[in-house]
């Protein structure tokens, strides 16, 4: 007889994971409604939900000026919990995140992920990219975007084609400033690169 036993995987101590997320302007309202009214709360979850009902009703009857408050602390806790949030990602181990993803598979709920980091270390955008970028803006080119699906493709294919088609067309005069452009931010890239490199 062959038994299967589930390994659970550990729980990682709170001190290990990620800052909990600030709460909302709402969630705010209601924990301090809740603390100021603790003798008052019936035992159990009938209690809790008629609290919870009547909060809602005071909290969808208060003018945005009477939310203020709320909203202003919940920026700063957003900028608190943001602060927090980057410190962790800049010292958690991936170890770590193994583990808490581990158990939060565990549990049926999403991993969590590091941030995509902006890298320094990549190649700046060459000279015709930098023209895209333009020509996308340009009123040519959003007419084009808002035209949407036309028998020639769709919106972002006609505008990369024209595009295309406009800087071959263009004299070495005109695509001076985007090749200008793109050199400077390679010479930036590569002093960058060489300081990186002598640390």
């Amino acid at each position: 007889m062959l038994i299967c036993v589930a390994i659970v995987p550990r729980r990682v101590p709170k001190s290990e994971r990620p800052p909990v997320r600030s709460p909302s302007a709402y969630i705010l309202f209601f924990s301090r409604l809740a603390k100021s009214r603790k003798g008052e709360i019936k035992p159990g979850m009938t209690g809790i939900q008629d609290l919870s009902k009547e909060a809602a009703a005071m909290w969808n009857n208060m003018t945005i000026a009477e939310k203020k408050p709320y909203d202003d602390e919940v920026e700063i806790l957003k900028i608190e919990y943001q602060k927090k949030l980057d410190e962790y990602w800049k010292t958690v181990s991936s170890t770590t995140i193994r583990e808490i993803n581990a158990r939060r598979e565990y549990e049926g709920r999403t991993k969590i992920h590091r941030p995509h980091q902006e890298s320094a270390s990549k190649r700046p955008k060459g000279s015709y990219l930098r023209f895209l970028e333009d020509f996308r803006r340009s009123d040519d080119g959003r007419a084009i975007l808002e035209a949407g699906l036309t028998p020639t493709g769709r919106a972002v294919v006609n505008v990369a084609r024209t595009a295309g088609e406009r800087w071959r067309a263009m004299s070495a005069s005109d695509k001076a400033p985007y090749v200008e452009a793109f050199q400077k931010a390679v010479a930036k890239w590569e002093a960058k690169q060489a300081k990186s490199a002598s640390l």
